[in-house]
């Protein structure tokens, strides 16, 4: 019962705080993520307000970003772009940056994310950044992000081990104190009921057959078998912890239980007999369910 309890106690502090590192997991890369999207739009707003106030020399100049290149584009009067900064290689698998600048200012929107770019379109002004790497850091980030979470998970694991065993103790305690009680309460009781049983023998010897002495003998043995049922709950309890199980004929086991009860239902007149089939083979305590089948058929 107890090794049940902490394993239950084990789990679900384990759900709770690996819930909990994932959720503080999740919410760090929404938050680099973020950060992230702000830094670019703040960046890709500066360059443009700079190319409009014409406060930035573009010509040869290359714009970096995080150590990654920005590109930007302007129309002239006549509608065609231009690419003022920024080199317009073709990588491969990729549409031409100048294509692609071309398909973004066709969209009619001022900022966004298409192809491996994040733009931003204040008209006439067309900034780019290739955000490829960075989804590639991205990537990354996850994968240490999950070695990270399974560490921490192993780690959670152990800890609500150590804490259920802690949270336990005192159950488990109390559990112990209640079969030894138990224990102890039916031997002191055998003593005084053997006692009485044996006197009890005694005067019917001497007297003979008495209805009240009778009542006392049948009494004595009830709590004789009572008492002995105490005792083998006491130590089936005690052995929960070592749950050692074993295949066994129960077949066999059961009729050898069962056989002695045969002359005893003769003499009280009671038809008893035993259907079993044979070498039915089962695993589990033996002890325990021969025990449960006396007191069954008792």
């Amino acid at each position: 019962m107890i090794k049940q309890l902490r394993k239950r106690i084990c789990i679900l502090l384990s759900a709770v705080l690996i819930i909990i590192l994932a959720i503080i997991e999740l919410y760090l890369y929404w938050e680099n993520c973020m950060y992230q999207r702000e830094s670019e739009e703040i960046f890709l707003s500066q360059i443009a307000d700079q190319v409009l106030n014409g406060t930035m020399d573009t010509s040869g100049e290359e714009v970096l970003f995080e150590g990654l290149p920005i590109s930007v584009f302007r129309s002239d009067d006549s509608g065609r772009l231009v690419q003022l900064a920024g080199e317009n290689n073709t990588q491969p698998g990729y549409d031409d940056t100048a294509l692609l600048a071309e398909k973004i200012v066709g969209l009619q929107e001022t900022s966004g994310s298409y192809d491996r770019f994040r733009y931003l379109y204040e008209k006439p002004v067309l900034v780019l950044y290739d955000e490829s790497e960075w989804n590639t850091y991205n990537r990354e980030i996850i994968k240490g992000m999950l070695i990270v979470f399974l560490a921490a998970s192993i780690v959670v694991a152990g800890v609500a081990a150590i804490i259920s065993k802690w949270l336990t103790r005192p159950v488990q305690k109390a559990f112990e104190q209640q079969k030894q009680f138990v224990s102890d309460a039916s031997h002191e009781l055998k003593t005084p009921l053997a006692i009485i049983g044996a006197n009890a023998q005694r005067l019917n010897q001497e007297i003979g057959d008495n209805q009240w002495l009778g009542h006392i003998l049948k009494e004595n043995k009830r709590m004789g078998k009572l008492l002995e049922e105490l005792l083998i709950l006491a130590r089936m309890e005690s052995t929960l912890v070592d749950n050692g199980q074993e295949k066994f004929d129960l077949s066999r086991a059961l009729t050898g239980a069962l056989l002695p009860y045969e002359s005893e239902a003769y003499e009280k007149g009671i038809h008893f007999y035993m259907d079993i089939e044979e070498e039915c083979i089962v695993t589990g305590q033996e002890e325990h369910l021969k025990q449960a089948a006396i007191i069954l058929v008792d």
